[in-house]
């Protein structure tokens, strides 16, 4: 379900794209660029990462920062469609979608090395917590849309499969309170206290569950919340992750991540529901998890917003695209946001033919006469 957004978003873009917008890189031959579709970010050792591919395709795109705000290209160890990446025990780690079972790790978020899960899935989530690393899938490759497979590692480097207790497009997985949670397009919830056997639950509405996180709202009380959201204006919140109450987002929108930070969570947005391609410029932000507030003025453009993340005192997030790929934003407060710049990379696909003018080539390494491409 997540491909087909992506790719339906894609075709939409790509009709009006104009070749020489400003965001293209040198078509000289040689100097091959492409613009990376940020997907996904995090933070720990001191540094924001974040991996990129092009539309479920392939490339090999991360960057880092130390502030949130100025950034650095890193090249991943293969060219994938690198769509997820978290951070626990001193060691980063990427994983790919779109049915492969490539992954990557690393201690400084700049030096890769590869590294395999146990199976080709359409890998949507990965959370760390005591000491493992677990991943979810919402697709297999003989069932694109549905999956009961987990993965899991104690180093982000040896994985194993589990298995989860109903076949579902799993879509987020966070850790908190002693367990790890994954949420699902559906009303269907699992909850595990090792990453390798789970139990089922149930949400309090039949959503596409998009993102969960927790937050430790009194730290000194020992109390949390995990909170999830979806598409449209349901979120639901837990203070067990077994148990769930139904919550209201306070606009109608592609609700696509949620991260907690200083005493707010705070959740981006895809785009709206007049149409798929149609970006957003929506944050909203809770000190409970229950009541919810939009962030005005809101982020810095209308994008996809793909992901948030908090560390360092600051919220960061990155978007997607289309021709919006340089997009990130940061905050310190989840209200207020600033735009930052994330770097372009070298293409992933030289145009070696006539018959790749097209997509990711079309924006690199050759120009275009009256539909016609020359190299």
């Amino acid at each position: 379900m997540k491909s087909i957004l992506l790719l339906l978003a894609f075709a939409v873009a790509a009709i009006s794209v104009n070749p020489t917008t400003p965001s293209q890189a040198s078509n000289t031959p040689g100097n091959t660029y492409w613009d990376p579709y940020w997907q996904s970010v995090t933070y720990g050792n001191g540094k924001f990462v974040a991996v990129a591919d092009i539309i479920d395709q392939i490339g090999d795109a991360a960057a880092y920062s130390t502030d949130g705000i100025h950034w650095e290209l890193a090249p991943l160890p293969a060219d994938q469609a690198w769509y997820l990446v978290a951070y626990g025990n001193g060691t980063f780690v990427a994983l790919t979608t779109n049915f492969h079972n490539a992954t990557a790790y690393s201690t400084d978020g700049i030096h890769w090395e590869l590294a395999t899960l146990p199976a080709n899935q359409e890998w949507s989530s990965v959370a760390y917590g005591n000491g493992t690393f677990v991943a979810v899938s919402l697709g297999t490759t003989f069932n694109p849309i549905s999956s009961n497979s987990a993965a899991y590692s104690n180093d982000g480097i040896n994985w194993k499969l589990a298995i989860l207790p109903a076949d579902q497009s799993w879509f987020s997985v966070t850790y908190g309170n002693g367990k790890f949670v994954a949420v699902s397009y559906g009303n269907a919830t699992v909850y595990s206290t090792d990453g390798i056997n789970w139990e089922l639950a149930t949400l309090p509405a039949n959503q596409e569950w998009s993102s969960v996180a927790y937050g430790s709202l009194s730290p000194a009380e020992e109390i949390g919340q995990f909170v999830a959201v979806s598409y449209g204006t349901v979120a639901a919140y837990s203070t067990d992750g077994i148990n769930w109450e139904a919550a209201t987002l306070p606009s109608d929108r592609l609700w696509y991540s949620v991260a907690y930070g200083n005493g707010t969570f705070v959740a981006v947005s895809q785009g709206t529901f007049v149409a798929v391609a149609d970006d957003s410029d929506a944050a909203a932000y809770s000190n409970d998890g229950i009541h919810w507030e939009l962030a005005v003025p809101g982020l810095p453009g209308d994008q996809k917003w793909q992901s948030v993340t908090y560390g360092n005192g600051k919220f960061v997030a990155v978007a997607q695209g289309p021709y919006s790929s340089y997009a990130s934003a940061y905050s310190t407060d989840g209200i207020h946001w600033e735009p930052a710049t994330l770097p372009a990379s070298a293409c992933a696909i030289p145009c070696r033919q006539q018959s790749d003018c097209s997509w990711p080539c079309s924006r690199c390494d050759f120009t275009r006469s009256n539909g016609t491409c020359s190299f």
